[in-house]
């Protein structure tokens, strides 16, 4: 399965989701109900989750589209990571960010960064993740369990990051 967001040049407020299956021959439209600006999977890859800005992570069943349950943030999503082994999600907001379980349906942690948080990255171990801020910088996390704290001090960059990735070692 692939999950992408749809752009809409002509109105943002309509963009969605959309789950298509690796062969290409099913589609489900996710209709988030507002401009969409994140998609990723559970670790076990039941669910697809789409967040926007109206606040709200929305869960889909991978496999029919049906929509499942939706984690309430509170204020504009700017980007949302999935870690690969945990059933955590991270939420990027306006100087902070949510870590949630999945699983439990729970807010694990609100963490602290400068700005709108534009861009989540997961290690492929799930051990970390990197956050990058419309301020210019970009913090690395540990994640261990439920504990957050930060890797090292922020790191300044020399613009505002759009993309982050971890390197496979």
């Amino acid at each position: 399965w692939v999950a992408a967001v749809e752009f809409d040049s002509t109105n943002a407020q309509k963009n969605q989701g959309i789950l298509v299956s690796a062969d290409g021959q099913s589609q489900f439209p996710l209709r988030h109900g507002g401009e969409v600006s994140g998609v990723g999977f559970s670790s076990d890859s039941q669910f697809v989750a789409t967040s926007g800005k109206n606040g709200l992570i929305t869960f889909w069943a991978v496999g029919t589209g049906q929509e499942q349950f939706d984690l309430d943030n509170g204020e504009n999503i700017h980007s949302l990571a999935t870690s690969p082994v945990q059933g955590l999600i991270v939420a990027g907001l306006h100087d902070k960010l949510k870590m949630w379980d999945i699983t439990k349906k729970e807010l694990v942690i609100d963490l602290a960064q400068q700005g709108d948080i534009e861009t989540l990255s997961f290690s492929q171990d799930g051990k970390r993740f990197a956050s990058g801020s419309s301020e210019g910088n970009i913090q690395i996390w540990n994640v261990d369990g439920s504990t957050v704290s930060p890797a090292v001090e922020s790191i300044p960059i020399n613009g505002m990051p759009l993309s982050l990735a971890f390197s496979p070692d």
